[in-house]
Formats: C-alpha cells, sequence, structure tokens
C-alpha cells in the first residue's frame, strides 16, 4: 500500500491486510492478477451527471462490515472501490462491474442526480 499522509485514514496496511499481506504481494510481484473474486476492485462513475464536480479527490476511507473491508476513495469523477476479501461470495453484485480474467470490466454510472448524494454520504455532510 502506501505511507503517503493522503491515505492516512484508510490503510493501516498491517491491521487492514492482516493474513492477505503475503498473497497481495505475491499477486503483485508474480503478476497474478488470481482468481476474478480475489480482492475484487469495482469502479463507477458519476461524469454524465454534469451537476457533479468532476474535479473532485476525496480521501480514502476505510469501511468495515460483517462481509469484509472496503477501501473506496473518489478521483476526478470515478469511485474505486477495493474489496479486501479473498473468495468474495457475491459475485452476482459484483460481476458486471470487476475486472475479469481476459481483462475486461464494466464501470457503473450513477443515475443522474445521485452523484451527489454518493460525494454528501461519503464525506458524512448532511444536507
Amino acid at each position: 500500500m502506501s505511507a503517503r499522509e493522503f491515505y492516512r485514514h484508510a490503510l493501516q496496511t498491517r491491521a487492514i491486510l492482516g493474513n492477505y499481506i503475503e498473497d497481495l504481494r505475491n499477486m503483485i510481484f508474480d503478476r497474478n492478477p488470481g482468481k476474478f473474486n480475489d480482492f475484487p476492485i469495482i469502479t463507477m462513475t458519476y461524469l454524465k451527471d454534469e451537476k457533479v464536480p468532476a474535479d473532485f479527490i476525496g480521501q480514502p476511507i476505510k469501511t468495515e462490515t460483517e462481509k469484509g473491508i472496503l477501501i473506496t476513495f473518489l478521483l476526478a469523477g470515478f469511485v474505486f472501490a477495493f474489496n479486501v476479501k479473498k473468495d468474495f461470495s457475491e459475485l452476482e453484485r459484483i460481476e458486471p462491474f470487476a475486472p475479469t480474467p481476459d481483462n475486461k470490466f464494466g464501470i457503473m454510472n450513477f443515475p443522474e442526480g445521485q452523484g451527489w448524494e454518493f460525494i454528501l454520504k461519503y464525506t458524512n455532510i448532511k444536507k
């Protein structure tokens, strides 16, 4: 991961990755992305909604649920969600948007008007 100040709230690397550190390190060094459902990444965008700023950059946040850990960040109109989980089981939810072994992936577009809602929730700003 990164020691940059930008990631300070989301990435206490050892605490988040735990037993997955070596798995991820080997995947990177061996240039082997692993199985489709290992640590899936989902990409979304709100660029089609012209009312939402396309140049917004949001500091990464960590969300923990009973299903695992999700690291999310916003970068210039795109939302990247990294699932810190091996053998992610809810494939029907991620399949259209996660990278596949044949190097394809879809980008989910937020419905018009929901980009701002997402940013407000992401930044914990109440209307």
